[in-house]
């Protein structure tokens, strides 16, 4: 039983920010919120060690502003990836009615259906 419990505090303080992030889209909120954090937290640190905080404001908005590109990025490429599958399937569902919008250059079914796992 002690075990047990040593290795879930070690689990909640050291490893649970590691397992949340890549978990789904939370990735994405998590890598807005390290932003938000860095443009309070690096300006703070930096007036802390040299009294020159000028600099702390420019290294915060500058990892804030690749967070928040990276996580926009990854959601476009999310959106994006979801509108082709969602294309696809319809494509394979009514492939008699839309074919001249379903350009899909699959030879057979079994093909297009193993492109949409």
């Amino acid at each position: 039983m002690y075990a047990a419990n040593e290795w879930l505090n070690d689990i909640r303080s050291n490893q649970i920010h590691s397992i949340l992030r890549g978990v789904g889209s939370f990735s994405i909120v998590c890598q807005i919120i390290q932003g938000m954090m860095d443009l309070i937290r690096l300006p703070i640190q930096q007036y802390q060690k040299d009294r020159r905080i000028i600099r702390g404001l420019q290294r915060g908005a500058n990892s804030f502003t690749l967070n928040t590109v990276m996580a926009i990025l990854e959601l476009t490429n999310k959106v994006v990836g979801s509108i082709q599958v969602g294309r696809n399937l319809c494509c394979l569902i009514n492939e008699s009615k839309v074919s001249n919008y379903c350009d899909l250059n699959y030879p057979d079914k079994n093909q297009l259906v193993s492109s949409l796992i």
